[in-house]
């Protein structure tokens, strides 16, 4: 269970290189908490989205926003494993 609430408050951020203590090299998924993102409200239509940068994850506009309007991602457009553990 509590990898459950890890999950469904991470976003991925893609993947890594990793070497392991026995000299081994491969690939893993790399996940971020990042909690003005988790805070962000669901819309149909949102008006933004997040892309990873780097070692950063940034929240982006997808039109010019007015004063007051609130900025929303679409939770549906991501793999629904990125939000609720099931």
């Amino acid at each position: 269970r509590a990898w459950a609430l890890v999950r469904s408050r991470a976003y991925e951020a893609g993947d890594v290189a990793v070497t392991y203590d026995d000299g081994a090299e491969d690939r893993t998924d790399r996940f971020a908490f990042v909690p003005f993102l988790d805070m962000a409200n669901h819309a149909a239509e949102p008006s933004a989205t997040f892309v990873v940068a780097g070692d950063a994850i940034e929240l982006r506009a997808l039109h010019p926003l007015a004063v007051g309007e609130g900025a929303t991602i679409a939770y549906a457009d991501r793999d629904a494993r990125q939000h609720f553990a099931l």
